[in-house]
């Protein structure tokens, strides 16, 4: 398993917005993270993906829910159900 550098990545998506999509995880210095995104979004079928940006589907917010659900903190150390949904719904 790896761990991914949230402060670079986030610095380095926030540098612009305008990017091709074939060189998206090579500008944004994203791999092996950037594979793993890319790879989500591929398998997902295309009326699903319009309907997200159609509707502004907040997707942060199902990700806080997965995370929850897992019960690990912002550390990847396991703090239970409870104080998880505490730190990712808040």
């Amino acid at each position: 398993m790896y761990f991914l550098d949230l402060t670079a990545t986030r610095h380095s998506l926030a540098l612009g917005t305008s990017c091709k999509t074939s060189a998206l995880g090579t500008r944004y210095n994203l791999a092996p993270a950037g594979e793993e995104i890319a790879g989500m979004f591929s398998i997902v079928h295309g009326e699903t993906l319009r309907f997200i940006l159609s509707a502004h589907i907040p997707l942060e917010r199902f990700i806080r829910y997965e995370l929850a659900c897992r019960g690990y903190d912002k550390d990847f150390l396991w703090v239970g159900f409870d104080k998880a949904e505490n730190i990712w719904l808040k």
